[in-house]
């Protein structure tokens, strides 16, 4: 079912006409340092960047607080927040250093990787319960039961390493500058 959703996405015309808005939008110099100085409303990409990608950071760590005693649907926020925020980096990643970048991204990427296999615990724990409440028979309950229990018990285990993951990133500087900072340091390229 995702498969075909992004299957359906990539081929919209709502993707098409983003594809080509960013294609022009790189195909132009306004982004560009120079076009940025004799145009004052144009922004370096990299400084843009910055600011795209300061604004995710805050608010994956603003929905990360306090990562033990989230909820389920908390806990889903925070992996949307770290995949939106992954998505960026990544996007944005060639403007600046690569080896901070890479480091930034690979503790990142545990941590959303650990999100989503408490995500998928989640959801499989939501439809053993929905298809017990349908089965008729009791071994079928019986087997919901214990597939229940042994996801039940996944998501336990997974619990401390989503608490490490976390640790790991937030010892990593952003890799990118402060966005109110001067753009000659923020080492953009074209």
């Amino acid at each position: 079912l995702q498969r075909e959703r992004a299957r359906e996405a990539l081929g919209s015309r709502r993707y098409q006409g983003l594809l080509l808005d960013v294609g022009c939008w790189l195909a132009t110099p306004r982004w560009q340092p120079a076009a940025a100085q004799a145009n004052p409303g144009a922004m370096p990409v990299a400084q843009f960047g910055a600011m795209v990608l300061a604004k995710r950071h805050r608010k994956l760590r603003k929905s990360a607080r306090e990562l033990g005693r989230l909820d389920t649907e908390e806990l889903h926020q925070v992996r949307i927040a770290a995949k939106k925020l992954r998505y960026a980096a990544e996007f944005f990643a060639p403007y600046f250093p690569a080896k901070r970048a890479g480091s930034y991204l690979q503790s990142l990427e545990k941590i959303q990787d650990v999100l989503g296999e408490l995500n998928d615990e989640a959801t499989t724990s939501l439809l053993m319960q929905q298809l017990s409440s349908r089965a008729a028979e009791a071994a079928h309950q019986r087997a919901c039961g214990l597939v229940l229990g042994w996801s039940s018990g996944l998501a336990r285990e997974r619990l401390p390493g989503a608490k490490k993951a976390w640790k790991e990133f937030s010892q990593h500087k952003p890799f990118w500058p402060h966005p109110g900072k001067d753009s000659k340091k923020q080492g953009a390229r074209p």
